[in-house]
């Protein structure tokens, strides 16, 4: 057995306990950083790429219900270095795929007052996100609060996504619009 292997073994027998559900199968690189676990729900067969950063910051957590704040559905594979951060709620469907860099976040920072530092300003309206069943999401994506992505879609690289979009599509752009649609069994251009 290789040491990473038995690295992410051990980081797994110390936190499993911890989140408010985890599957079997999970693969959770030992060098992510995952905090205030206890409000995150991962399935089966998930596996989360190395450097990857997860967090539900507690002080701006919405509910105080015993319920996912995180959700990340059976057969996910989520990049190296991606950041999903949620306060309110992140709902990743089976089997989405994540490239490497994807952002994921349920709220921003605010920014009103231009006599306090933005980081001792808290956070702005948290707004849910979901990423549907069976969605490729390319490298260096950012998925904005209040975002539903549905399902079979594919957010091309460097993406930013401000706001929903309908199952079976491609989007791509900063910001993101549909340039493809699945009609009559294929890819069709979005004004074709």
């Amino acid at each position: 057995m290789n040491l990473k292997i038995l690295l992410n073994r051990v980081f797994l027998a110390i936190k499993k306990p911890y989140f408010l559900n985890i599957g079997k199968n999970v693969d959770i690189d030992y060098s992510s950083e995952i905090k205030n676990i206890k409000h995150i729900s991962i399935g089966n067969n998930v596996s989360i790429g190395k450097d990857s950063w997860i967090q539900c910051p507690e002080k701006y957590i919405r509910s105080k219900e015993k319920m996912p704040v995180i959700t990340i559905e059976d057969g996910t594979s989520i990049g190296r270095r991606a950041v999903i951060s949620g306060v309110k709620k992140i709902h990743i469907h089976k089997n989405v795929l994540f490239g490497p860099n994807v952002y994921v976040s349920d709220h921003g920072h605010n920014y009103e007052n231009i006599n306090l530092p933005i980081k001792c300003q808290g956070i702005s309206a948290a707004k849910p996100v979901e990423i549907k069943e069976n969605t490729w999401i390319g490298i260096n994506v950012c998925i904005l609060p209040g975002c539903t992505i549905g399902k079979n879609c594919v957010v091309g690289a460097n993406s930013v996504v401000t706001k929903s979009f309908p199952d079976y599509c491609i989007i791509a752009g900063a910001p993101a619009k549909i340039i493809k649609k699945f009609k009559k069994g294929k890819w069709r251009q979005a004004n074709g």
